[in-house]
């Protein structure tokens, strides 16, 4: 458990939490989904990219440019694009 903590301690970014304080609730809220995202990715017991796909699926749902959902989800083009397909027809997971 101690190594989870230092892993999670070290991956902390200042400035990033400096820029998400200044961001509407909905941009904050996505925001920290993907920095979470990132963090737990490091944990070999965390299925992170069910999670990661499924926050990508909830963004591109909401409208949220293909960079940006790239960025904070760190999935493939492939996989967003896959996603996005899915929406379009109307597909659940």
């Amino acid at each position: 458990m101690q190594w989870q903590f230092e892993y999670l301690l070290g991956n902390i970014d200042p400035a990033l939490i400096r820029d998400v304080a200044k961001l509407d609730d909905e941009s904050l809220t996505l925001t920290m989904a993907g920095v979470i995202c990132q963090l737990v990715g490091g944990l070999k017991s965390f299925p992170s990219k069910k999670y990661r796909s499924s926050l990508a699926r909830e963004m591109i749902a909401r409208g949220i440019g293909t960079k940006r959902v790239l960025e904070l989800t760190n999935i493939s083009k492939r996989t967003y694009f896959n996603l996005k397909k899915e929406i379009k027809n109307g597909k659940e997971n």
